[in-house]
C-alpha cells in the first residue's frame, strides 16, 4: 500500500500548445508518484486540449475535463471541484510553466519534518522572450508558529506565489477560499487568505518552480494592467482577512 498521501495537482490549460508538453513531463514525472493530476481545458482553440488528452491516455493518474473559457480563477476553481473526494494536499501548476521533478518529494518531506500547512519553494523568472533567467526567494524566511498578528504582518510583506507551493487541502475548503473569477490578479485576493489560514508555514530554499514570462502577457503588458482589478483583488483579500478573524 502507498503510505504517501495523494497530492492533488491543478493545471488551468489555455492555448498553451508551444509549452505545455514541458509542463505536463515534468509532472507525470515526479518522483514522488502519488499524484492527481487534474488538467482543466479553458476552452482553447488551439490543439493544448488534445495535447490534454493525449496525455490521460498515456497516464492514469491525469483526469482531462474541458469547458469553456472562463479565465484562470475559473479553470482553478473546476479542478477544485473535481478533487475533493480524495487527496490531503493540493498543488497548482500553470500550463505554460514547469517544475523540478523532485519538487513535491521534497515539499512533502519538509511539511512532515516541520509539521506544517504550506510549504513554499524559490523560483525562477524566465522571460520567453529576451532569455534572461531571474532567481527569486518566495518566502524570505520561514513562517512557523508565529502569533497571529505577527504572521498576518510577515505575509503581508513577503506574500508568495501559489504554484511554488503544496498544501493542504483542508485549508481551503475550510474557509471556503475559492478563487474570485471574471479578475486578474486573482493569487492577490486568495493566496494570501491561504497562507493566513494555516497554522505553520515553511520552505525550502532550493528554486524548484520555473515561471515562464512573456512581456505580452496578460498581467505583465502595461497596456493590460488593470488598475480596477488590482484593487478589486485588495478588497477581497481585505475582505477575507476580515472574516478570517
Amino acid at each position: 500500500m502507498n503510505k504517501e498521501p495523494l497530492i492533488n495537482i491543478i493545471v488551468p490549460v489555455y492555448n498553451t500548445e508551444k509549452y505545455i508538453r514541458k509542463c505536463l513531463d515534468s509532472i507525470v514525472n515526479q518522483t514522488y508518484r502519488n499524484l492527481e493530476i487534474i488538467l482543466v481545458d479553458d476552452g482553447s482553440t488551439d490543439s493544448s486540449g488534445d495535447i490534454c488528452d493525449e496525455y490521460a491516455q498515456i497516464d492514469a493518474r491525469i483526469k482531462v475535463i474541458h469547458k469553456e473559457n472562463g479565465g484562470l480563477s475559473s479553470a482553478r476553481n473546476a479542478g477544485l471541484d473535481v478533487c475533493t473526494s480524495g487527496g490531503e494536499l493540493i498543488a497548482f501548476v500553470d500550463s505554460d510553466d514547469w517544475i523540478d521533478i523532485k519538487m513535491y518529494q521534497r515539499l512533502y518531506k519538509k511539511i512532515i519534518e516541520e509539521k506544517a500547512d504550506i510549504c513554499s519553494c524559490d523560483y525562477y523568472e524566465i522571460n520567453s522572450e529576451t532569455g534572461y533567467i531571474n532567481r527569486v526567494e518566495s518566502l524570505r524566511t520561514a513562517i512557523f508558529h508565529l502569533n497571529e498578528l505577527e504572521k498576518r504582518k510577515r505575509i503581508l510583506i513577503e506574500g508568495g506565489r501559489l504554484v511554488c507551493c503544496l498544501i493542504k487541502k483542508n485549508l481551503i475548503w475550510d474557509n471556503n477560499l475559492f478563487f474570485p473569477e471574471g479578475v486578474l490578479y486573482e493569487d492577490n485576493a486568495i493566496g494570501s487568505a491561504i497562507f493566513l489560514a494555516a497554522n505553520s508555514i515553511t520552505k525550502v530554499s532550493e528554486p524548484f518552480y520555473y515561471y515562464r514570462q512573456e512581456n505580452s502577457s496578460t498581467t505583465r503588458s502595461v497596456d493590460n494592467y488593470n488598475y480596477f482589478d488590482r484593487l478589486k483583488t485588495s478588497v477581497m483579500f481585505l475582505d477575507n482577512l476580515k472574516r478570517m478573524g
